[in-house]
């Protein structure tokens, strides 16, 4: 898969995943907190994993 592609779909997961936190974050109430916080861990690692990426493309 080209490097672009890959890119593309790691923005596009981290979208989603940010949709899920939204929709979990409305409908779950008091146990929101709960169900957010490995979703929001798996975007941090999404976007750090990005970012590291992206930085040994330049090279």
């Amino acid at each position: 898969m080209k490097r672009v592609h890959k890119r593309i779909l790691i923005v596009l997961g981290i979208l989603v995943l940010a949709g899920v936190t939204g929709v979990v974050a409305e409908y779950a109430g008091s146990f929101a907190f709960f169900i957010n916080v490995p979703i929001v861990i798996i975007i941090i690692f999404l976007v750090w994993l990005l970012v590291k990426k992206s930085a040994s493309w330049k090279r």
